[in-house]
């Protein structure tokens, strides 16, 4: 019987187990989240990136997430790398996931202001709980609750944590034209359907998820220029929606002193608003922030508190060589 209730109460996790993928808000200003193909996309040597998100603030055990990131553009025969690590937690029980993955991209040029990067990743991954968070009926013992007694349920001892292996891969178009830059990516992953069970289910696993995106970054005057972006994922029987609308102004434009300030707006359709800031700085760096305003079913026990969500990304670029000066035999 007590192997019964747990595994009712492991099933009823069943949504967080098969049907979630971390996600983040700034998914414009990040898009090695959205494919394996974005590893390598961006101008200079390498790229190391640091997301972190604390949603639900409201909620008694809010729910963290935190992304990191280190990728080297064509470190071999044209190939770029990446390495990203991925967590999260939540709740009472700790209930969350740690996910490593390792992603090879290539940029191919193709016609005139037109190129198509192709990536895939491996990875591995665990999920894990925490019952210490947990009360069970034998810790009833007439009318008082101890804690302290020991639970006789030997299901328990493996139901704490499992490991699962990962793929994925995808593909991203890109135009340049002279004060326009026009992408659009599609992102795959869990292609093998890993299997997700605390309890060694065969019939429990992650489903596929599938991500497409377009992106628009245009610029008008000396100073000005915007960024529009639509995403939509799928996962199962589970859909997503967002879009963004930044605005960039540049306050310094001189060599080795630019710096850039922006502002807009993220909406993810049917549960939450992010007003957003940033600020750039040389074309190395980048800082974002954003705060999710909550609307959606869960608005009650959220009070419409989502959480902050910090993006920071750096960009190392070598520096020019420039050939040695000689002194004039004559001079």
């Amino acid at each position: 019987m007590k192997q019964f209730y747990l595994l009712i109460f492991l099933l009823g996790l069943g949504p967080w187990l098969s049907g979630q993928d971390l996600h983040f808000s700034q998914f414009d200003r990040s898009l090695w989240t959205a494919s394996p193909a974005e590893t390598g996309a961006f101008d200079g040597r390498y790229r190391a990136n640091l997301q972190l998100r604390e949603q639900w603030s409201a909620v008694p055990v809010a729910y963290q997430s935190l992304g990191l990131g280190l990728e080297q553009k064509e470190a071999l025969a044209g190939f770029h790398w990446g390495l990203y690590l991925q967590a999260d937690q939540a709740g009472d029980l700790g209930l969350g996931q740690s996910l490593l993955r390792l992603s090879l991209a290539r940029t191919q040029p193709l016609a005139a202001n037109w190129s198509l990067n192709i990536g895939g990743y491996l990875g591995a991954g665990q999920r894990f709980l925490n019952y210490k968070g947990a009360s069970f009926d034998e810790q009833f013992q007439g009318d008082q609750f101890d804690p302290s007694w020991q639970l006789q349920e030997p299901a328990l001892a493996r139901a704490q944590s499992f490991l699962f292996s990962d793929l994925g891969a995808g593909l991203a178009l890109n135009y340049q034209g002279k004060k326009w830059h026009l992408k659009w990516g599609l992102g795959l992953f869990h292609l093998h359907e890993p299997k997700q069970s605390f309890l060694g289910e065969e019939d429990r696993y992650l489903p596929i998820r599938q991500l497409h995106y377009i992106q628009l970054a245009y610029g008008w005057g000396q100073k000005w220029k915007a960024q529009t972006a639509l995403q939509f994922q799928q996962q199962g029987p589970y859909q997503e929606w967002s879009s963004s609308q930044l605005f960039f102004y540049a306050l310094d434009q001189r060599p080795g002193r630019e710096l850039s300030l922006y502002t807009g707006l993220s909406w993810r359709f049917q549960d939450s608003w992010q007003p957003r800031i940033g600020l750039q700085y040389q074309n190395n760096w980048e800082l974002g922030l954003s705060y999710d305003v909550n609307y959606s079913d869960f608005q009650p026990a959220t009070l419409g508190q989502g959480g902050f969500e910090l993006l920071f990304v750096y960009i190392w670029r070598p520096l020019p060589k420039f050939p040695s000066k000689k002194n004039c035999p004559i001079l």
